[in-house]
């Protein structure tokens, strides 16, 4: 079995394939929390050493958006009920101890972590303030009739 060195150094690294996924935990402390279904988070980066943030997409459904397009029918509904998924996130989170930790499943398209928060989930779905969302095509406009 090669060595990390020897495997790099006999790589054809024209070909390998690019990283896509990411699988780990780690301690977060919550820098602020934008609507139902994404948050802020601080971490220590062990390369930099240094303490940085980075924006999380929770994984597994989707919410209101705090800013619909202008032309989004019930506008002014869809801005309101996501600022009710927005509140049950922050009260969710504010249980947690100030330094909690977290499940990276990956990364969404914009570089996001991607997090399960199933709980979260659950809780809002139940509300009727979020709905199952595993990718593809979002509910248009979803947040005006509720």
């Amino acid at each position: 079995m090669p060595t990390e060195t020897q495997a790099l150094e006999n790589a054809d690294i024209t070909c390998c394939p690019k990283h896509k996924n990411a699988c780990f935990t780690t301690k977060v402390r919550l820098v602020k929390v934008y609507d139902g279904d994404t948050i802020t988070v601080a971490y220590y980066e062990h390369r930099s050493e240094s303490v940085q943030q980075i924006s999380c997409r929770i994984k597994g459904y989707d919410t209101p958006e705090v800013r619909p397009s202008r032309s989004a029918p019930n506008r002014d509904t869809i801005k309101a009920n996501a600022q009710r998924a927005k509140k049950v996130a922050v009260d969710f989170f504010a249980e947690r101890t100030p330094i909690f930790e977290i499940g990276v499943v990956g990364y969404d398209k914009y570089g996001r972590w991607l997090i399960e928060e199933p709980d979260l989930k659950t809780l809002l779905i139940d509300q009727g303030l979020a709905y199952d969302y595993t990718g593809g095509t979002k509910i248009a406009h979803f947040g005006s009739t509720m």
